[in-house]
């Protein structure tokens, strides 16, 4: 939608490779997923801040910022009218390109970022 609307010449789209993402913040959810698997409900929103407290006891294992969510937006629901339900699997490949070529907007995908080439290859159209 934003390449169609001219707001972006073009837009590149990568996804990480599932378990390939390695930093301190999976770390983090590891650690609070194993404190939260045992409890069948959490009371209230300070209990929950109390067991990130708890579980996380060594400072150094401790995000930089800890905030609480007030508003959390409805992302499917706003991008419902735009979402084209004929597209699927597009899970599969992990980098997306889009461009507008001959005033329509065009997908590309590669299945890594290191392969060499864009999918499916883009016709020459000629003038007649």
């Amino acid at each position: 939608m934003l390449v169609q609307q001219l707001h972006f010449e073009e837009i590149y789209i990568n996804f990480l490779i599932v378990n390939h993402t390695h930093n301190i913040i999976d770390q983090y959810f590891s650690i609070l997923s194993k404190a939260l698997g045992p409890c069948n409900w959490v009371g209230s929103q300070m209990s929950l801040v109390n067991l990130f407290d708890v579980c996380h006891s060594d400072e150094s294992q401790k995000p930089g910022v800890q905030r609480e969510l007030k508003l959390i937006y409805d992302v499917v629901k706003a991008w419902k009218p735009y979402i084209n339900e004929d597209i699927k699997y597009y899970n599969v490949p992990h980098c997306f390109k889009l461009f507008m070529k001959h005033g329509q907007c065009i997908m590309q995908w590669k299945y890594v970022s290191s392969d060499k080439e864009w999918k499916p290859k883009i016709p020459v159209l000629e003038a007649g």
